[in-house]
């Protein structure tokens, strides 16, 4: 959220009630005369969705990659999308990802997963996962990318700097079984 909003919104700063640290330690105290409030909920979250054009060149066409993370994924979250991706895999019968799928994490995330989660990183590797430490923003400011690759991503920040579509996780899951949008 905080990445999208910065990306898309000039948000510079933001608090989350009980969530981000100034607000656990000062609680409502932080709020000033006249603040604002802004409820994100599944109702707005659909609403901006909704706003998102395709800018792919040839808008009927099928997704050719998958690029998940912008910011980079945590740990949880990089097992969470290999568990994802390879239950989704089993459940349609397939070994492979209809599109490559390239998972964007830290270094160190890159190394604790081999080691810790080193079956499921494998068999999701095998399925056609990539874990890199790259970021979309930057494979898409390549020459002739948006020509090139008709990208999905989960990530909202990617999503503002690029021309890959945003989809939300589940649908995202599907993307990457079938091939298509």
């Amino acid at each position: 959220m905080g990445s999208a909003t910065a990306a898309a919104g000039a948000v510079g700063c933001y608090h989350v009630e009980g969530v981000t640290p100034e607000p656990k330690e000062k609680g409502r105290d932080m709020l000033v005369e006249g603040y604002q409030t802004y409820v994100y909920d599944d109702k707005e979250e659909q609403a901006i969705i909704d706003t998102f054009e395709n800018l792919w060149p040839d808008k009927d066409g099928d997704p050719t990659a998958c690029f998940i993370g912008c910011p980079h994924c945590n740990f949880e979250e990089s097992v969470r999308w290999a568990k994802m991706i390879t239950d989704a895999l089993d459940k349609a019968g397939q070994e492979k990802t209809a599109i490559p799928v390239y998972v964007f994490m830290p270094t160190v995330v890159r190394t604790r997963i081999l080691i810790e989660e080193s079956e499921l990183a494998s068999k999701a590797k095998a399925a056609g996962v990539s874990y890199t430490n790259m970021c979309a923003v930057v494979y898409s400011g390549m020459k002739g990318f948006s020509e090139r690759v008709r990208g999905v991503t989960n990530s909202a920040k990617n999503r503002n700097y690029s021309s890959i579509r945003y989809f939300p996780d589940d649908k995202l899951v599907d993307i990457i079984v079938t091939g298509k949008v």
